[in-house]
């Protein structure tokens, strides 16, 4: 029996790699529970809804949602729109870069992965191992090229999942009931922050998703993720506008103001600062 199943009729998990490849104008799901997996918009958009939060996903955003995690979709567009999912058979990605020594002596000894869903920056290495997926599956195949991809996908994503969760635990000791806590809290406001970073946000919001202070949510934030909730909303608002300006042939004015500014010139004093060039030349250099 091959272990993966490319867009079955019916959706049965257990333990196959299921990936569906879909195009569509219309195309809605409520409240769906499926196994941890990822999806991507490959042209077009749609929206993703994940418990109180929306994502509106384009080709450089994918979404990932942990086990059972539901999630609602909906499409409505004018023209087809093509869309990317792979559902992992259960304990891939939690096994993706465990421990060599552990898994000798137990092949099932991964742990369980618990995260929020987390909307991927653009560029980053689960998109780029997401994109390698799509171009074997669109031209014709042999399931273990297929397979090969899918656990390249399924290292990537662990990895981005466990730089979140190991930055908040201190080295050399296991973390306590209260620093774990802590942990969840924040990843849920950071999970607003990656659904919408091109919006106003205030830090009362995301303290408040935190159920923290505004000065305990900003000091544990901080000690975390290594940067201030602004830092990383500018720094994906930058990202953001850095994939427009290489993939597509927009005046910076509209750039500037999908990536949630409305000043085109402190855009691109940011964006000068940030990456050592304007805003022009990025789209001449087709910088990443």
């Amino acid at each position: 029996m091959h272990s993966i199943v490319l867009n079955p009729c019916k959706l049965e998990f257990g333990d196959r790699h299921v990936v569906l490849r879909g195009h569509a104008r219309r195309h809605f799901a409520k409240e769906v529970e499926v196994p941890l997996s990822l999806r991507k918009v490959i042209r077009g958009s749609g929206e993703w809804r994940v418990e109180r939060r929306r994502y509106q996903l384009d080709p450089a955003t994918p979404l990932a949602t942990a086990d059972r995690q539901p999630y609602s979709v909906e499409i409505a567009s004018p023209t087809p729109v093509e869309t990317l999912a792979v559902f992992f058979r259960k304990g891939t990605v939690e096994s993706a870069t465990a421990d060599g020594q552990r898994l000798l002596d137990d092949p099932e000894g991964w742990l369980p992965l618990e995260f929020p869903e987390a909307a991927l920056p653009a560029g980053g290495e689960v998109d780029e191992q997401t994109n390698l997926l799509y171009r074997v599956i669109k031209q014709p195949h042999d399931a273990m090229a297929v397979e090969e991809r899918i656990w390249g996908l399924a290292s990537a994503l662990h990895r981005h999942i466990r730089h979140g969760l190991g930055s908040a635990r201190s080295p050399g000791r296991p973390s306590t009931a209260a620093e774990d806590e802590t942990l969840r809290r924040l990843l849920r406001a950071k999970a607003v922050l990656d659904s919408e970073f091109r919006r106003e946000l205030s830090l009362g919001r995301l303290s408040r998703e935190a159920c923290l202070s505004e000065f305990h949510f900003l000091r544990c934030y901080r000690r975390v993720f290594g940067e201030t909730p602004h830092q990383y909303q500018t720094r994906r608002r930058l990202e953001w506008a850095a994939h427009l300006l290489r993939s597509r042939d927009w005046p910076v004015g509209l750039v500037c103001h999908e990536a949630g500014y409305s000043s085109v010139p402190s855009f691109v004093r940011l964006f000068r600062r940030h990456y050592g060039i304007t805003p022009g030349q990025a789209q001449n250099r087709k910088i990443g």
